[in-house]
């Protein structure tokens, strides 16, 4: 079994493309397999969508909802890595029934864990140290010439076409790579993402250069679905072109919910940012400056991403704050016994924003996070998740002075509608699947490896994909129990040790 994670693939992007014979081996799996549009988490974001696929389970068993979350308690944003999710994986589960997994690049890896084949862990989040196991693998992959992240991308007009062909080597370096180690390492399942994809879709959306690195990737595909495998393709979330972007904490801070700090270190940021811009020597600045003095300067709208705004956030004083995409905690410690009417009172508000140019709504609906999550870590979700309206980009950073703006980086955005597609011995043949979920694909995976289905997921086994008459449709799915991981064992300890004092 081979699965081809895309990051941000989306059929609205690359069906025109696909129909007009742009990449012909999708195409053909399209026609020849089975394919639907497949559903992300809410918000559809890369973390933590890529580890719904890998445990078929909902943000709400995991304890991870985005890149970072707001922690009123300890007046921080908190970020995550790999062991923030609390849960085992479908390649954990394949190891446990004595067969070998081998991932490659995928996002939310980072530190990487010890199984049985090898990980190689995938930015953005992944850094350029200690990205592999077993240990000795990234030492070696670096003496090649591998990198985990592409540092400085630039993809403005003058920089974009030199960049693109820096990802499409990126991208062929990867297929190699994966070729390499099923070979170094013999495994039952491999899982090999492509991250660099989703940034050319973000800054570039459908221009001729994106199809260029498609193009790459289409053929790289050809030389997989040689292999005679079982082939899952698919993304995490899908994309969409930005029209207006909503600036939420602005909005948040003009009703009287954020308030900020007056920091001078912030002021002495400012200041920094504004004179090299003015003398236009920020380029050469930059490498100059330590990471932590990076962070505190803003942009050139003095917008100041929400992960790195902790010092600019009067956490005594502010009663709401969101992240990206629309999530928004509530203060309960400041709120007290009116959470219930502060968060339905944030709910109407934002419900009846309107874009005052095109006068749409930029969500489709404010859900309580009860409605979204489930699980043991439900309770730890942000309170209120705005979902975007088609369009529509909620940007979750500090400091900007309006509430709408247009985008002047990114031209997409992320949307929850992503791509499935399968071929091999296991799946039907020319069959649209319809509307599938992110969490069906590890049962699925794990059925067809014949392998027990945990209990404790959210995804079901989609039989509808399987080749009749092939063994993974002939049997029923089988339920399992969960596999406990080391980090629940340790939290099982912690909560019994605090029920015996």
């Amino acid at each position: 079994m081979i699965v081809l994670g895309l990051d941000g693939a989306s059929f609205d992007l690359i069906q025109p493309w696909i129909d007009a014979g742009e990449l012909p081996h999708l195409k053909r799996i399209q026609e020849e397999g089975v394919f639907g549009r497949m559903r992300s988490c809410l918000p559809p974001v890369t973390c933590p969508a890529w580890k719904c696929y890998s445990t078929g389970k909902n943000p709400g068993r995991l304890g991870v909802f985005w890149w970072v979350r707001v922690d009123f308690q300890n007046r921080c944003i908190r970020s995550h890595d790999s062991k923030s999710f609390q849960s085992a994986e479908l390649w954990d589960y394949i190891n446990a029934h004595g067969m070998k997994a081998g991932i490659i690049n995928m996002p939310t890896t980072y530190p990487p864990k010890a199984i049985d084949g090898f990980m190689v862990a995938g930015g953005p989040d992944a850094e350029e140290s200690n990205f592999a196991y077993p240990a000795d693998l990234a030492q070696d992959l670096k003496i090649r010439g591998y990198c985990v992240n592409l540092p400085g991308l630039d993809l403005s007009p003058r920089g974009r076409e030199d960049t693109t062909s820096q990802i499409v080597s990126l991208i062929r370096q990867r297929f190699c790579v994966a070729k390499e180690l099923m070979v170094r390492y013999p495994v039952d399942f491999m899982h090999l993402t492509i991250f660099y994809i989703n940034s050319l879709h973000h800054f570039l959306w459908n221009d001729p250069l994106v199809l260029r690195a498609w193009k790459a990737i289409d053929e790289e595909i050809g030389n997989l679905s040689e292999t005679r495998s079982d082939l899952i393709v698919m993304s995490d979330h899908g994309c969409m072109k930005i029209k207006r972007v909503f600036f939420i904490n602005t909005w948040l801070e003009k009703l009287g919910y954020v308030k900020r700090t007056k920091s001078t270190n912030l002021r002495f940021a400012q200041i920094i940012a504004r004179v090299a811009r003015l003398l236009r020597i920020s380029h050469r600045i930059a490498p100059l400056l330590p990471a932590r003095v990076l962070r505190r300067i803003p942009t050139r709208d003095n917008i100041r991403q929400i992960e790195d705004a902790s010092e600019d956030i009067d956490w005594q004083r502010t009663f709401a704050l969101a992240t990206g995409q629309g999530l928004i905690y509530v203060n309960r410690q400041l709120v007290g016994s009116e959470y219930d009417n502060t968060r339905q009172e944030l709910i109407r508000r934002i419900e009846d924003v309107r874009d005052p140019i095109t006068n749409e709504r930029i969500c489709k609906k404010a859900h309580r996070r009860e409605e979204v999550y489930s699980g043991p870590f439900a309770d730890s979700a942000p309170d209120i998740v705005a979902e975007e309206n088609h369009g529509f980009h909620i940007d979750g950073g500090i400091g900007k002075k309006e509430i709408f703006g247009l985008s002047r980086i990114w031209q997409a955005e992320n949307e929850e509608w992503g791509i499935f597609l399968a071929i091999g011995p296991s799946f039907a043949s020319h069959k649209n699947l319809g509307m599938i979920r992110i969490y069906d694909i590890a049962p699925t995976i794990l059925h067809i490896l014949g392998l027990p289905v945990p209990s404790d997921i959210d995804g079901r086994v989609l039989a509808e994909s399987l080749r009749p008459g092939s063994g993974p449709a002939a049997r029923k799915a089988v339920i399992g129990e969960p596999l406990v991981t080391e980090a629940e064992k340790q939290r099982i300890r912690q909560v019994v040790a605090r029920l015996k004092i």
